[in-house]
C-alpha cells in the first residue's frame, strides 16, 4: 500500500512541474507571435527602459498630468506619440526612443 502511495505521490509531483512547465512555455510563444505582428514590442534594455520613464515625467509632465503607462496600448501610443512629439518640440530622436522604450515596455496587453 505504502509503494503506491508513493508512487502516485511522484506521479502526482511530476504532472505540477509539467503543467507549470507547459504554461509558460506558450506564453513565450505568444510573447513571440505579438511582437512578430507588431515591431514596437521588442526587448529594451533596462536603462533605456529607466531612462525613458525620466524623460516622460520630465517632458510630458510639463503640459499635463502624466497617464498611467499601462493607461494605453501599444498601438494607442503609437498614434499618440507622434502629436505629442511634435507640440512639445522634442527633437531628440535618442530622447523619443527611450520615452517609447518605457511607455511599450509597460503598455497595456
Amino acid at each position: 500500500m505504502k509503494k503506491y502511495f508513493v508512487v502516485f505521490s511522484i506521479f502526482g509531483i511530476l504532472s505540477l512541474i509539467i503543467a507549470c512547465g507547459t504554461s509558460k512555455q506558450t506564453t513565450k510563444t505568444a510573447d513571440t507571435k505579438t511582437a512578430e505582428k507588431n515591431p514596437a514590442i521588442k526587448e529594451y534594455a533596462l536603462a533605456d527602459i529607466e531612462a525613458g520613464k525620466s524623460l516622460w515625467a520630465a517632458n510630458c509632465g510639463k503640459c499635463h498630468s502624466l497617464y498611467a503607462a499601462n493607461a494605453y496600448t501599444i498601438a494607442e501610443w503609437q498614434d499618440i506619440l507622434p502629436r505629442m512629439y511634435k507640440r512639445s518640440k522634442l527633437e531628440n530622436k535618442a530622447d523619443a526612443e527611450k520615452i517609447d522604450a518605457y511607455l511599450y515596455s509597460n503598455a497595456k496587453r
